[in-house]
């Protein structure tokens, strides 16, 4: 959900009668099920085609708050990316400690060089990525790691690789391995969302897998996450076609 507007003239009278505010005016909030969403009792409109309304008295909608703190340039040629709607849901366990996700990619050029990694937080205890520059192998005998970064309350990241990876083979893997506690571990996905605007994100075989232990990979296009299909890996991965 996000806040879209406000109404500083919205009525309390809108408002139910036993959580009715005490003064006028209300947030314009988009509902992220979109207009309409599938009950036992068939398709049902949500809310005000697709948005609610939060009286301003509601503090409880401060409680948590995300934004835009830093933004750069762009310094790349191409982006590589199987989500490109972002991420809807994540991937948790709290019978493991760590849990490694991979995209394989191919290659857009002869040559490129990798310079940035980007991905989401869910607030483990840190990450590591991991670089196959020359096939699509997942062996932790191919990847190699070419950075760590400790916990961090950034919701997106975006990490700069401190030597640029050159990519010579026809595919290439980045690799982020999430680094749990003993509450578990948990890694951000994209998956497919009837009725929002996830409805069209799409995944096919060969493109994101996921290990507990580096080791042993499953396709996630065969995982069925909460019900849900075409699951990709929300990792990113940023190129340049000259580095000097």
């Amino acid at each position: 959900v996000a806040i879209v507007g406000w109404d500083d003239d919205y009525s309390i009278y809108n408002f139910n009668e036993e959580h009715r505010p005490k003064s006028t005016g209300a947030w314009i909030v988009q509902n992220s099920y979109g207009t309409q969403v599938e009950t036992e009792d068939g398709v049902q409109p949500v809310f005000d085609n697709g948005y609610l309304y939060v009286s301003y008295d509601d503090y409880l909608i401060e409680t948590y708050m995300s934004g835009i703190i830093q933004l750069d340039d762009i310094k790349y040629d191409d982006i590589y990316q199987y989500d490109p709607l972002g991420a809807n849901d994540s991937i948790y366990t709290d019978e493991k400690q760590e849990m490694w996700l991979a995209n394989v990619y191919k290659n857009k050029n002869e040559i490129s060089y990798l310079t940035e990694v980007s991905f989401y937080n869910t607030y483990n205890e840190g990450y590591e990525i991991y670089i196959n520059a020359n096939n699509s192998a997942l062996n932790t005998n191919d990847l190699v790691k070419v950075k760590s970064i400790g916990k961090t309350n950034s919701n997106y990241i975006t990490v700069t690789l401190d030597n640029p990876v050159k990519i010579t083979g026809r595919e290439f893997v980045v690799c982020i391995k999430y680094i749990g506690n003993s509450e578990g571990v948990s890694a951000p996905v994209e998956s497919r969302i009837e009725n929002t605007m996830w409805e069209t994100a799409k995944s096919n075989s060969g493109e994101s897998y996921g290990s507990f232990d580096g080791n042993q990979w499953e396709d996630l296009i065969n995982l069925q996450l909460n019900g849900r299909s075409n699951v990709n890996a929300c990792i990113k991965a940023f190129t340049v076609d000259e580095y000097i």
